[in-house]
């Protein structure tokens, strides 16, 4: 180790706080680096396990595969490995729905059933040929509710028509079809899964879908295989399944591509067109898991890609932050380092030499501060993960109803990343200040003047300073101007902090806005929709209102559309707004018979007057139409009048007209969503509405209930025989957006403590070393008589100065970032004053209590001691 090397260890163990300060500022920046990779890398390893959980662990699958084939495929270069499955038939079961009297029964191989996608809500999956798994919907639609262990017997065979003309098993039931050529097995239920993929089977309606293990007696025929490829098939992998169906790979790709990023309609039906001749040259009948594909191989078309940018920015943001924090430490080591440079190199040192030792002790910095960052990384990455769960265990996300875990996955490439943008961002950092102190001269060096750049004529002090802060103020203000760099460094540490704040609370404000917006205008908690099949389960909604405790309001529900002529839209809209993308369609509804009175009641109305009459809903903000046109105000889109007759026509063709009884903008509970325009709305009574749609089978009942979990557990055992429902649990959803909006919050909040942190960091390091630094100055100044107060003053001065400047620039960024965060959010700007002033009093106490630390324990100090002391 030569000489030079020797001195700057020598300097770091001397002047130890500015080098613990300084790993502290490379530790925070590469944890941080660190933490949003690790979560990067375990967002996505959560997300893939989750799509493997509930729709497979496999790539592609291929129907009816001849055994000669199989063997080629298994061996194919490209193939990890391949799951057999077979149908074995149809069985009758004793059920309550006449719809769907059947389960399909497929057989797979036990070692790699796991790879199917059947998430497992008790029990096991089968181990051998007498064992089987069924789904909940199945257990719940049969006559006897099964429990694990029980026996299941059952006759599979194959559907024929009554006329012995076999049936596929997707095919729609018909009056008399039968199972023959039965094979009587009895099976032990080992477990129960949420949902089996249908891609596993295709039943369609008429049968529920139950898995057995594959004995060798039933491989004697066609298979389906489903494939997952390895490293090398996924590089390219439609263009690897193309080659096993004998079809163009390139042009499978594309349509893949085109089908995620949603290109000129035109062309992509064109692209779609000749794909559907190409698919009928397969070897197969095949489909493939885009989403799964485009996870493994980060392609751009998942809604998940996005994570890549977020993470790109965030680290992007790190980097920034962090220069200007090391490239501090590092500015302020070579001004206490000058006159020893300037010394050496009158010596005989080379640049070359003054530059290798500014790089040599960013080194050492960087070995112990990249190490230790990447371990804290990891461990925040770890508490966070677990709290994440905490908020993630009761939140649904994905369509089969399976609760989402996020995992810690201790992926190598975030250490490696961390490590590797830690020492650019250490190496930039000290670049250019390893340039600058092998440029300056020995003599200025020697003389400490190399940082002093302005001329005394121009340290002219404003009167107002003078007056108001005496001596000291003077003192304090040409000092600031002989070394503006010092002080430009501080500023710009805090106006990055102000900025990150106030533009990311703006962030979150909007997210919670946009969920207020989204769910504040619905009055309901939880509704059903139905395809009535007849009048039982209208009853049975009905029944719920009435019998469940807590309900407070109810409606069912029906709609309908009807498109009316350009003649009756108001002329002001168009003069609003040319643009304005009015269909000239209207929803038609019934609100029930209790709801309708109730509104009528509120409209002060008799049903008798209005009952083949129609209340017209018309009102629209300006907003809507044109957000730039102020005064904004609300509208009517018709130019109708009480007794108005109003024309309008249904899809299929049928005129009709209603006659106007009221216009209002008053709705009906439960009206403020799910209508195809909301904005104009025919309300008819039930027995009016009924008359017209005679052929309506489509009823929405929604329900307020303060414990909606009541609501949906009565419909669902309710309508436990029935498939063609739909249940939206408002509380549910509300409850899982402020989950994930508090998530969201933790992760963001997160990021702005350590980026604050990191800035503190280099306003602590700036401000308590420029103190350092300077105390050979106070202590000259204290030998020549200046007071404490006029020592007081001069101190506050300068913290006023560097506060007020840096809320001067960082306000008005922060304000603007956070305008473009709104702009692009689509919501209406508001000033974010609470941000504004909590950094505001922020930087000021922090600025203070800094200096007055370091104050303190200056004044502590022996003056003549200082002034021959030149270590800090």
């Amino acid at each position: 180790m030569n000489l030079l090397n020797k001195l700057t260890i020598k300097n770091l163990k001397l002047n130890k706080r500015r080098t613990i300060v300084t790993i502290i500022g490379i530790m925070l920046a590469v944890a941080l680096i660190n933490a949003v990779a690790t979560m990067y890398f375990s967002g996505m390893a959560s997300i893939i396990r989750a799509q493997k959980a509930t729709s497979g662990d496999y790539h592609t699958v291929f129907y009816n595969v001849p055994l000669n084939d199989i063997k080629t495929i298994q061996n194919n270069r490209n193939v990890e490995n391949i799951t057999k499955l077979k149908y074995l038939g149809m069985s009758k079961i004793k059920t309550n729905n006449t719809q769907s009297p059947y389960v399909s029964v497929v057989a797979a191989e036990k070692d790699n059933m796991n790879k199917l996608g059947m998430y497992l809500v008790k029990g096991r999956l089968p181990e051998n040929e007498n064992e089987m798994v069924i789904t909940n919907h199945l257990n719940n639609i049969m006559s006897t509710n099964y429990s694990i262990g029980d026996k299941l017997t059952l006759e599979i065979g194959d559907r024929y028509s009554k006329d012995n003309i076999k049936l596929k098993k997707s095919e729609n039931l018909q009056d008399g079809e039968k199972i023959i050529n039965t094979e009587k097995r009895e099976f032990t239920i080992v477990g129960i899964v949420v949902d089996i993929s249908e891609s596993v089977n295709q039943p369609g309606e008429v049968a529920d879908t139950v898995v057995t293990c594959l004995r060798k007696e039933d491989i004697k025929d066609n298979l389906d295989i489903f494939i997952r490829l390895n490293k090398e098939g996924l590089k390219k992998p439609y263009i690897a399944i193309g080659d096993m169906l004998g079809i163009d790979g390139n042009l499978y790709k594309a349509v893949q591509d085109d089908y995620a990023t949603g290109r000129d309609a035109t062309k992509s039906g064109e692209l779609k067109e000749k794909f559907a001749k190409e698919r009928k040259k397969a070897k197969y009948q095949f489909s493939s898991q885009r989403f799964l594909i485009s996870l493994e191989t980060d392609q751009k078309d998942t809604s998940f890609f996005g994570l890549r940018y977020v993470a790109a920015i965030a680290i992007g943001i790190i980097i920034f932050t962090s220069v200007f924090c090391i490239k501090n430490s590092f500015d302020i080591s070579i001004t206490e380092k000058n006159k020893q440079y300037g010394m050496l190199r009158s010596i005989g040192a080379t640049k070359k030499q003054v530059r290798k030792n500014v790089l040599f002790e960013a080194t050492i910095l960087a070995l112990i501060g990249i190490p230790l960052g990447i371990f804290l990384g990891y461990f925040a990455s770890f508490i966070l993960v677990k709290i994440s769960n905490m908020f993630l265990k009761d939140l649904v996300v994905t369509q089969t109803e399976i609760n989402f875990e996020l995992i810690f996955d201790l992926n190598w490439m975030s250490a490696a990343i961390s490590a590797l943008l830690g020492m650019v961002t250490i190496y930039l950092s000290s670049l250019r200040i390893a340039r600058k102190a092998a440029k300056v001269s020995p003599i200025n060096s020697i003389r400490n003047s190399a940082d002093i750049k302005i001329k005394s004529k121009k340290l002219k002090v404003p009167k107002l300073i003078k007056s108001i802060f005496k001596i000291g103020g003077e003192i304090s203000y040409k000092n600031m101007k002989r070394n503006k760099k010092r002080y430009r460094v501080t500023v710009i540490s805090i106006v990055l902090s102000i900025m990150v704040y106030i533009s990311l609370t703006a962030f979150m404000q909007i997210m919670l806005k946009q969920l207020q917006a989204a769910l504040g205008n619905i009055d309901y908690d939880i509704s059903c929709h139905i395809y009535k099949e007849n009048d039982e389960e209208i009853t049975k909604l009905n029944n719920i209102a009435k019998t469940t405790e807590g309900v407070t309001e109810y409606t069912l529900l029906q709609s309908d559309v009807g498109k009316y002529d350009k003649k009756f839209l108001n002329k002001e809209i168009k003069q609003i707004s040319e643009n304005f993308p009015d269909n000239e369609t209207v929803s038609i509804i019934a609100v029930g018979d209790i709801e309708y009175n109730k509104y009528i009641k509120s409209l002060g109305l008799n049903y008798n007057d209005i009952k083949d009459k129609a209340i017209l809903i018309d009102t629209v903000s300006t907003a809507t139409i044109d957000a730039s046109k102020k005064p904004i105000r609300e509208i009517r889109m018709l130019n109708l009048k009480e007794n108005d007759k109003f024309d309008v026509k249904r899809d299929n063709g049928e005129k009709l007209t209603f006659e106007i009884a009221k216009i209002t903008k008053k709705r009906p509970f439960a009206t403020n969503e799910d209508m195809v325009t909301p904005y104009k709305i025919l309300v008819l009574s039930n027995e009016y509405y009924n008359k017209i749609f005679k052929d309506e089978k489509r009823y929405s009942a929604y329900y307020k209930i303060k414990d909606a979990s009541k609501v949906k557990t009565q419909i669902e055992e309710s309508l436990k025989d029935y498939k063609k429902y739909f249940i939206s649990n408002v509380q549910e959803r509300y409850n899982n957006e402020k989950h994930l909006i508090t998530l969201v919050a933790i992760f963001l909040y997160g990021f702005i403590i350590i980026i604050i942190l990191i800035g503190v960091t280099n306003i602590i390091n700036t401000i308590t070393t420029s103190m350092e630094l300077r105390k050979q100055e106070f202590a000259i100044l204290r030998s020549v008589g200046m007071t404490n107060k006029e020592f007081n003053r001069m101190i506050r001065l300068e913290t006023l100065f560097i506060g007020i400047k840096s809320l001067f620039f960082g306000i008005p960024l922060g304000t603007a970032i956070a305008y473009g965060i709104y702009q692009v959010g689509k919501m209406p700007f508001e000033i974010p004053l609470k941000p504004i002033l909590y950094s505001a009093i922020a930087v000021i106490v922090l600025i203070a209590s800094i200096m007055q630390y370091s104050l303190v324990k200056i004044k502590k100090q022996n003056t003549i001691e200082t002034i021959r002391n030149e270590n800090i």
